[in-house]
């Protein structure tokens, strides 16, 4: 059977908030995500604008909801525009329900260039907090990745290599939850630790294996609802199982048997949060 080649369908721009960008300016798109939690397309990357400045490109942080086409926003670096600035915005971070990560570059007529990191609120994509770093006397040309490694320090990647800045959590003053969990008293409901406001794109499970008696190579899984975690993946060799459906995190002690054996539930994470093993860190 042959296959059909796939045909291009350009979105066109329903909004474009900034006077300088007009309909027709070429849109040149660095990294998009979607963000399932909105339900929307968001980007970063930059125009060239030939809204009446000519060799200027403008960087631009947008979103996508289907049906409403485009949603351009303009994120100035220095506020002059017609300076001869080269502006883009090269990458995107969800870093927790709020807010994006995002990151850029600014060579100005001013022979200044900056590396630039902006929190940007979800809701409307407005910035919050921008800080910026003189990069005019390094190596360092352009950020072209940002990684944030488990303990929130933000790594940039470029022309020039890879450049540590700091915690995110001190550069943006923002809160990222660290929850160690133990062994309870007894696997019921009423000894089971409580865990409000867990932010999956952020905050982590610390699990003290030994206190379970196993080691820290220890396996998670998710089910849909509690049948599926009891009746199917307990007969998987799991060691930690999670009801997404009820937000209950359950210890499985006799490894591929029925049932948890010795085991049960050691926490409920309140509004059933999308847990996946990447929050999870066994010590």
């Amino acid at each position: 059977m042959n296959a059909s080649s796939p045909t291009l369908h350009q979105l066109p721009a329903a909004t474009i908030t900034a006077a300088n960008l007009a309909e027709g300016d070429q849109l040149n798109i660095n990294e998009m995500i979607w963000d399932q939690s909105e339900n929307v397309l968001v980007f970063t990357g930059d125009a060239h604008s030939y809204n009446g400045y000519s060799n200027v490109d403008l960087g631009i942080l947008g979103s996508y909801k289907p049906g409403r086409g485009l949603n351009i926003k303009y994120k100035p670096f220095n506020g002059l525009i017609g300076d001869g600035s080269a502006e883009s915005l090269q990458t995107l971070n969800e870093i927790s329900k709020d807010y994006y990560l995002v990151g850029g570059s600014d060579s100005s007529s001013q022979n200044t260039t900056l590396c630039k990191l902006m929190l940007a609120k979800k809701s409307d994509l407005s910035i919050e907090k921008t800080i910026s770093v003189d990069i005019q006397e390094t190596n360092f040309d352009h950020i072209k990745d940002i990684v944030l490694d488990e303990d929130s320090m933000i790594y940039i990647g470029g022309s020039g290599g890879v450049h540590k800045i700091g915690k995110i959590t001190d550069i943006f003053d923002i809160e990222i939850q660290k929850h160690e969990l133990k062994k309870p008293k007894a696997f019921k409901k009423k000894y089971a630790d409580k865990i409000t406001n867990f932010n999956p794109s952020t905050d982590t499970l610390e699990i003290d294996t030994d206190s379970f008696g196993i080691d820290s190579c220890a396996t998670f899984a998710a089910g849909k609802n509690k049948k599926a975690v009891k009746k199917k993946l307990t007969k998987q060799d799991f060691d930690f199982l999670y009801d997404k459906k009820k937000g209950g995190l359950y210890f499985n002690e006799n490894g591929s048997e029925k049932g948890f054996g010795d085991g049960g539930i050691i926490a409920i994470l309140k509004g059933t949060p999308d847990l996946t093993s990447d929050n999870l860190e066994f010590i």
